[in-house]
């Protein structure tokens, strides 16, 4: 014990110095630190922690432990939902400075965000889940420099954080391309993030020519990787085939040809003809691809089962015109309305009971409904619809003004999935 108390201040500032090197964007630093601090100290109990951070399933390397000050004494009130923030903690403005403040401190001096261990099907798919959420962090940021949600002085590390992500996901050294399991969020995420930093570049009064010259072909090319891993039945697929990830690839794929890439209109025919054989006559969608089963008319269980998926699926037809205005309208109309069975699931790893809900798809299918909502024409419903979606989201966050549903994917992920939701929510 005493031993153990002498060593105590070294251990401590050796694993608070490993974190400051983490929070800079030095991992490797990081890892070496704790990796010393392990060896130098074996019976310390910082050194145990330090052993966990340096093979990256400690909670401060994965985001969960975060050290800044809180906006509410939570110590003299009640917290009714856990680790969630009580109502009316923080203002959109506070989440996005604590949201993007957080997504920077954990980006690597690679651009990689690596916070997820989700690994469902093997870590062989773990490259593809961390390009993914590489490319939502990477989007969040170009919605803050976009819209100026942070100080100017901000402007130029955001940048930075921007421009190494964008070079990471279009690395494919850093995809595993024989992964089945994850491989389709690597693909259209980076599609999406490409997109939207390619966008930005336009509207800003000093545009990065040698950047631009570089970003055209990697989008591209995103493109046609995406195209690439549609299965034969014309369907996509995420561990099976099914018409979610479907509608995620067609809307990628609408969104490359607005900024005016070229696609294959063969596959996206097949895709909306997939599509189109799974929705049901009521609106809903089954959780995978019935492939050539006779039309279903549907059940009010299938509508609750669905909930989430609807917008995104409806407004994968919708883009590519589809259907109609007044069905999209609806499904996020019963979308809105079920958001319970969104609720139940929020923070629980694994499938609900009752409709087989996961708390990893909640922030997936809350950012396609934001997406949703913005893609319709009449101001009215859209007003109408952002609010119900905004007050949603602002009761959401956690204690430290960030967010998060599945610990497996991360707190970055689910932070940035969020800014992203409260950026499509905003006033036209």
């Amino acid at each position: 014990e005493q031993v153990l108390e002498q060593d105590a201040p070294t251990a401590e500032a050796m694993l608070f110095h490993g974190m400051a090197q983490f929070r800079l964007g030095k991992h490797a630093d990081a890892t070496e630190t704790w990796k010393k601090l392990q060896n130098d100290f074996p019976k310390n109990p910082l050194a145990w922690k330090a052993a966990a951070e340096a093979e990256g399933f400690g909670p401060f390397v994965r985001g969960f432990e975060v050290y800044t000050p809180l906006d509410v004494d939570y110590s003299s009130q009640e917290i009714a939902k856990g680790t969630s923030a009580i109502s009316g903690t923080f203002t959109e403005s506070q989440l996005w400075n604590r949201g993007l403040s957080f997504i920077l401190g954990m980006q690597g001096e690679d651009g990689s965000f690596r916070d997820s261990d989700y690994d469902f099907g093997g870590t062989d798919s773990l490259p593809n889940v961390h390009v993914a959420v590489t490319s939502i962090a990477g989007m969040a940021l170009c919605r803050s420099v976009k819209e100026k949600r942070l100080p100017e002085s901000f402007q130029q590390r955001q940048w930075s954080a921007i421009y190494r992500a964008a070079k990471f996901v279009a690395d494919m050294k850093n995809i595993n391309r024989a992964d089945r399991d994850e491989i389709l969020w690597a693909y259209a995420y980076r599609l999406r993030f490409l997109l939207e930093v390619e966008n930005l570049l336009m509207d800003v009064p000093k545009v990065d020519d040698q950047f631009s010259t570089w970003l055209r072909p990697q989008i591209q090319s995103a493109v046609e990787t995406l195209e690439q891993v549609q299965s034969k039945r014309g369907s996509w697929y995420h561990e099976y085939n099914n018409p979610f990830v479907t509608a995620t690839a067609l809307i990628s794929l609408k969104r490359a040809t607005e900024s005016g890439y070229q696609v294959d209109q063969a596959r996206i025919e097949r895709g909306l003809i997939s599509l189109q054989g799974d929705r049901m006559a009521n609106g809903a969608y089954p959780y995978s691809t019935r492939a050539n089963a006779p039309p279903n008319p549907g059940t009010q269980r299938d509508i609750a089962a669905s909930a989430g998926r609807m917008p995104l699926c409806e407004l994968g037809l919708f883009c590519w015109q589809k259907s109609s205005e007044a069905d999209l309208t609806e499904a996020i109309e019963k979308s809105l309305g079920l958001q319970e069975n969104l609720n139940v699931a929020l923070k629980y790893d694994d499938h609900t009971s009752s409709l087989a809900y996961g708390g990893f798809f909640f922030w997936y299918d809350m950012r396609a409904r934001s997406e949703a909502i913005k893609s319709l024409t009449q101001n009215e419903t859209v007003a109408r619809f952002q609010k119900q979606q905004k007050d949603i989201i602002l009761s959401l966050p956690e204690i430290d003004g960030c967010f998060v549903d599945s610990h497996e994917i991360g707190r970055v992920y689910g932070t940035a999935m969020a800014l992203i939701c409260l950026s499509d929510c905003r006033v036209r």
